[in-house]
């Protein structure tokens, strides 16, 4: 992961802002803020958010910033200021609201005339826009509102969601698909320099258009039929016909005479022809067969042995997260430890304390006369009384927070049971997981067998093989016939033939009209094909685009540790829908409970804070609901319900 650029808030000071008189708050890593309801725990986020871009946590523009009780108050300055340390930069962005108030000539009393906001950086007056500037240089709205609040990404319309996962992942492009199978790789060359949804319309277009060819085949036909010649009386003209076809037919037979021995010699080479043909196609048949078996048994090898690998990984990630929670709770701890030994010091040190009287403290300042014995003791009293009041508040204040860091390192190290029980529950999955992959190693050392050794032991294919090379090895010789003059006597009778053919003209028409009429039905059969294998590539388009679909949200999917997102939805006919919905564990976000929608949003801000390459202050809302949160590297701002705490406690 590159390193981050750490957005940090110091110090907040809130002055007559939402009902808030004067707050001050000193932040840390991790910041727990605990109120009853109504204690203006929100408040705190909305002051956060103001100062920086003028809006509520809500993202509101108006909202009340102005006292609603008294509203006597509201004639003072209502401001803000942060304290922000960005890497090795720190700034104090201030922002002032209040009222304007000016006397007109002639009137004795001001007038209320409106509002106006100021705004200040390190103490330098500046214009909005050069406010909004300096801010913007550090984050972006846009950026600070997916980086602090765990519920905003998933309060975007889908369409933006959908767009800052393609900005984070990238879209998949066409050839990346295309490459996954031989299919999707065909589609790609058939589209020339048109793109998908081109190619999509093309088909349709050329599917439409042969639909409406095939829709007119039927009128065609019957307007054919219609146009068919009356038959007339051919019987003389086809009885010459049929005496010039048998003085063809006996020339045809003294023909056949002679080629009897030819077509069976013919017959003989043709027969070898084709049981040579035979043995060649049973040979292949038998190289395909064994050829895809050992693909297949290669392929279920590569799919365990990355499933395996996968497991073995994704246990070693966890694990590593776990180690990294575990060792910083325990610096977190060691670091509280060091804190109370510092305050049991303060405490010893102030608890031994005593007053001492300055020579002179009794007299009187002008004369430097001593005072009366009963007025020297009434004033000492009264030192002793204020000394002792100061030295048990301080003494108060010291218990009190080292009580605080007591429970704050029992929570901790309470955590740090839990997460060491699971990860030695990981460690002896992963110490299993390595094993069931090295005992697969172990059992698929050795390289397949090659195609050509292996058929050296198939019986039938060296048995056909055999035979082939016998066949093969056999001479073929050509018979030699000689039948020009029988043709050349069966040429002029068949001119003869053609000649009594050409009366028969009405005849000629009705038989070309009837080879058109079953051209025409040939025409149909081929029309419905085209139509089919149209259909065939609209499929393959379809399938390509789920392919893609399923490509793109494993993409984005791979850039989560606990979320993914469905980023297409399917219509009842099966087309596919884009949209974008946050899933965790299965979940849909708008289905999560508390804990579940903090763990998403969490998750979806550490991604984010790689991909704009900043982390910063994170509000979690109602953080009493959740017991664990998912290490982050972004400062944290747990706002925590706490009915006992009438007053606001920051801890």
């Amino acid at each position: 992961m590159k390193n981050l650029l750490n957005m940090f808030i110091d110090k907040m000071i809130i002055r007559n802002f939402k009902g808030v008189k004067e707050l001050v708050i000193d932040f840390k890593d991790v910041t727990n803020i605990y109120a009853a309801n109504g204690g203006f725990k929100t408040t705190i986020a909305d002051a956060w958010f103001w100062a920086l871009y003028g809006k509520d946590s809500q993202d509101r523009k108006d909202f009340n910033i102005k006292n609603t009780v008294d509203t006597s108050l509201n004639r003072g300055e209502h401001e803000v200021l942060l304290f922000i340390t960005t890497g090795s930069n720190q700034d104090v962005f201030k922002r002032v609201f209040r009222e304007k108030w000016t006397k007109p000539k002639g009137q004795k009393n001001q007038i209320y005339t409106g509002n106006e906001t100021l705004y200040y950086c390190n103490d330098v007056p500046m214009q909005a826009k050069e406010y909004q500037a300096k801010i913007d240089s550090i984050i972006g709205e846009g950026a600070l509102k997916l980086l602090t609040n765990p519920s905003y990404f998933n309060s975007l319309k889908w369409t933006e969601r959908r767009n800052i996962l393609f900005d984070l992942a990238g879209n998949v492009t066409d050839a990346e698909v295309a490459g996954t199978r031989p299919e999707f790789a065909a589609l790609m060359n058939s589209l020339s320099n048109k793109s998908l949804v081109e190619y999509k319309r093309e088909v349709s277009a050329k599917k439409k258009k042969l639909k409406d060819d095939l829709v007119a085949i039927p009128a065609r036909i019957d307007e054919l039929q219609r146009s068919l010649p009356e038959v007339a009386d051919y019987a003389r003209i086809e009885a010459e016909i049929a005496l010039k076809q048998s003085q063809i037919s006996e020339i045809e037979t003294a023909m056949n005479d002679r080629t009897s021995a030819y077509d069976q010699e013919y017959k003989k080479i043709q027969l070898k022809q084709s049981e040579i043909h035979n043995l060649k196609t049973k040979l292949n048949q038998i190289k395909f067969r064994i050829q895809s078996e050992i693909q297949s048994a290669s392929n279920q090898k590569i799919q365990k042995q990355n499933q395996l690998a996968n497991r073995v990984q994704t246990l070693e990630q966890d694990i590593k997260s776990k180690k990294n929670l575990i060792q910083s709770s325990e610096k977190k701890v060691s670091d509280l430890a060091a804190k109370t030994d510092e305050l049991r010091n303060r405490w010893a040190e102030k608890n031994i304390t005593e007053i001492k009287f300055q020579e002179g403290a009794f007299c009187c300042p002008t004369c430097k006369r001593d005072l009366d014995e009963g007025d020297v003791e009434e004033k000492k009293n009264q030192l002793i009384s204020n000394f002792n009041n100061d030295k048990n508040r301080v003494l108060d204040s010291i218990v009190a927070e080292a009580n605080s860091h007591k429970k704050e390192v029992e929570s901790t190290n309470q955590m740090v049971v839990t997460l060491k029980n699971a990860l030695q529950t990981l460690e002896n999955q992963l110490g299993a997981a390595k094993q069931e992959l090295s005992a697969f190693y172990g059992e698929n050392d050795t390289e397949n067998e090659s195609l050509e050794s292996i058929l050296l032991y198939d019986d039938q294919y060296v048995q056909l093989s055999q035979e082939l090379k016998l066949r093969e090895a056999e001479p073929i010789i050509s018979p030699k016939i000689d039948l020009s003059d029988l043709k050349e006597e069966k040429r002029l009778i068949a001119l003869e033939i053609d000649q009594l053919k050409a009366k028969l003209s009405t005849k000629v028409q009705r038989e070309k009209a009837l080879k058109r009429l079953g051209e025409l039905e040939n025409e149909e059969g081929n029309l419905a094909q085209q139509i089919a294998d149209l259909e065939g590539i609209e499929f393959t388009i379809e399938d390509f685009n789920r392919a893609k679909i399923a490509t793109t949200e494993s993409r984005i999917n791979g850039l989560f540790r606990y979320v993914t997102f469905k980023m297409f939805d399917y219509t009842v006919d099966g087309n596919p829908v884009e949209t974008c919905e946050t899933m965790y564990n299965g979940v849909p976000f708008s289905d999560l409970n508390t804990a579940g929608k903090v763990w998403a949003g969490l998750d979806i801000i550490s991604t984010l804070s790689t991909h704009y390459g900043i982390s910063a202050p994170v509000f979690i809302d109602n953080r009493e609901s959740i017991t664990l949160i998912p290490d982050v590297s972004s400062q944290i701002i747990n706002l925590i319900v706490s009915p006992e705490d009438k007053v606001l406690r920051v801890a």
